[in-house]
C-alpha cells in the first residue's frame, strides 16, 4: 500500500484501494469548501458552548469524546458541510442508485487536552445489535490538521474482510456507565495505519473496518465530523429514534408519518430522559450488560 494514496476524487483506482483496504483518503481543494469547514471549526472550538445534554462516551474522569445528533442542530452548518457537491459526488460512487440511504447517526469527535481520549480498536458494526448489521460506511471530514500528535485516526487495511469479529466491553465512566467496545484479538499481520491528514480531508472506510485513535499529546482538539451511511431498505429510524436524515433520495409522507409514529414508541426517545439521571443510566447499561 502506498502512502501516497491520497485521491483527489472518486475513481477506478480510489474504488479499488476502498475495496482492497476498505478505506480510502480523499482531498478536496476548494475553497468554498474549506469555508464550510472552518465555519464548523469555529462553533466547536469553544467547547462550552454546546449543549452538555448531548454528549457522550466519557471516560474515566467523566469528560466525553463525542457531541451526538449534530446534523440537527441548524447553527453548526455540519449537514449543510456533507450535503456539499463534492462529499455528495463521493457519497453517491459508494452506493446503489437504486436504493435510497440514511444517515444513521451524527456526531463531532474531539479530543479533551490533558486527559484521555484513546479509541480502542473496533468496527463500527461492533456497536450495533446482532439482526441490525448492513452494509454500510463511515464518512469522517478532518476540521484540522491530524497526525500522531493529537490522536490521529488510525485504520487496519484490509481488516473488513476478517467479517464483524467478537467485541468485549470496557466500563469507563462509573457514574454513568459509558463504555467502549474493542476488539481483544487482532490478527498480528495487519498493522494499523495513521492517517496524517489535512484540515478538509475526507476519509470513507467501511462500518467492518477496524480503526482505533490514540490520546492528543499537544494543544489540539482533534476535531473531526463523522457520519454514517445505510440504506433505507425498511422503515427504521436512526440511532436516535427519530426520522432519520436521508442522504440520498427522499422520504415519503407516508413513510414520515409512520416513522413518527414509530418514534413515540422507540426505546431511544426514553433513554434521552432517563440518561438525565446519571445513577438510574448506570444502573439500566449494568442491566442490559449483565444479559447481553
Amino acid at each position: 500500500m502506498n502512502d501516497a494514496s491520497i485521491f483527489s476524487l472518486e475513481s477506478k483506482e480510489a474504488n479499488a484501494f476502498y475495496k482492497e483496504f476498505g478505506f480510502v483518503h480523499y482531498r478536496i481543494k476548494s475553497s468554498s469548501f474549506l469555508l464550510k469547514i472552518n465555519k464548523c471549526f469555529e462553533y466547536y472550538s469553544e467547547l462550552q458552548k454546546i449543549d452538555q445534554k448531548n454528549v457522550a462516551f466519557r471516560n474515566k474522569e467523566g469528560k466525553p469524546r463525542h457531541f451526538i445528533d449534530v446534523f440537527r442542530d441548524k447553527n453548526s452548518g455540519t449537514l449543510d458541510l456533507f450535503e456539499y457537491k463534492d462529499i455528495y459526488s463521493l457519497i453517491m460512487k459508494k452506493v446503489s442508485l437504486n436504493n435510497r440511504f440514511i444517515f444513521t447517526h451524527s456526531k463531532m469527535s474531539f479530543k479533551q487536552i490533558e486527559s484521555n481520549g484513546d479509541w480502542h480498536p473496533h468496527q463500527d458494526n461492533g456497536y450495533k445489535v446482532q439482526g441490525d448489521i448492513r452494509e454500510g460506511f463511515a464518512i469522517f471530514i478532518c476540521l484540522e490538521d491530524m497526525n500522531e500528535y493529537n490522536g490521529c485516526l488510525q485504520i487496519f487495511p484490509g481488516s473488513q474482510k476478517l467479517g464483524l469479529l467478537d467485541h468485549s466491553r470496557v466500563i469507563e465512566d462509573k457514574k454513568t456507565g459509558d463504555n467502549q467496545s474493542f476488539i481483544k484479538d487482532i490478527p498480528h499481520n495487519i498493522i494499523p495505519k495513521s492517517i496524517i491528514a489535512k484540515k478538509g480531508d475526507i476519509l470513507i472506510f467501511s462500518s467492518n473496518t477496524i480503526h482505533q485513535s490514540l490520546s492528543s499529546k499537544n494543544s489540539s482538539k482533534r476535531l473531526s465530523l463523522i457520519a454514517e451511511i445505510e440504506s433505507f431498505d425498511t422503515l427504521k429510524l436512526d440511532d436516535y429514534g427519530k426520522v432519520p436524515i436521508f442522504a440520498v433520495g427522499l422520504i415519503t409522507p407516508i413513510e414520515n408519518i409512520i416513522l413518527i409514529g414509530k418514534s413515540v414508541f422507540s426505546p431511544y426517545l426514553y433513554w434521552r430522559f432517563i440518561k438525565k439521571s446519571t445513577s438510574l443510566a448506570l444502573l439500566i447499561r449494568k442491566i442490559k450488560y449483565k444479559f447481553s
